[in-house]
């Protein structure tokens, strides 16, 4: 039986710890040769100087699907590192999950206003969200059910990425139970 594969969002404001975890994730995977990782950062700067416009941002969202949708049909397990304030950013990735048969899993990551303006500030060059916008798109953030929460002001970056992989590895376990005994 070959191993399913996933589709991960790692959702949350701009510096609120997403890709320091997902490259602790990254290294401590089991199947890494199997595995993606897109960055929302590295496409938005391959398209353009990130001005984090509306238009910019739909421009990167779509790039995200089609990668997606390119290796999980080619039997790539997926972690997509993005903000994804709003659900109707989210369903689209949620569908090609199920149309590639992936188990889908979607990590917030979560912290305070002031603790995401403060790693803003500490960062430097692109990274560097403007603070008007970032404040924008933290109150923008929209919850749902079937979220993950990752509280990044009290773990650790290992600890986070160790609680995503465990939630990850102890929901696998159960599918792949369920689906043996029916």
């Amino acid at each position: 039986m070959s191993e399913r594969k996933l589709l991960v969002l790692f959702i949350g404001p701009p510096a609120s710890g997403k890709s320091t975890v997902g490259e602790i994730v990254a290294r401590l995977i089991q199947n890494p040769s199997n595995t993606l990782f897109i960055q929302s950062d590295t496409i938005r700067r391959m398209i353009a100087k990130p001005i984090y416009t509306k238009r910019e941002s739909r421009a990167v969202y779509t790039a995200m699907r089609v990668l997606c949708a390119h290796f999980l049909k080619r039997g790539y397990s997926v972690f997509v590192d993005a903000t994804f304030p709003k659900r109707i950013q989210r369903e689209p990735f949620k569908a090609l999950a199920k149309r590639f048969d992936a188990l889908f899993f979607a990590f917030w990551f979560k912290c305070s206003l002031d603790t995401v303006l403060k790693r803003n500030a500490q960062r430097s060059g692109w990274r560097v969200v403007p603070s008007d916008k970032l404040i924008r798109m933290y109150a923008a953030f929209e919850e749902e059910e079937g979220l993950y929460m990752v509280d990044t002001e009290r773990l650790s970056a290992e600890d986070a990425a160790r609680y995503i992989l465990q939630t990850i590895n102890s929901i696998k376990v159960s599918q792949e139970a369920l689906g043996e005994s029916g």
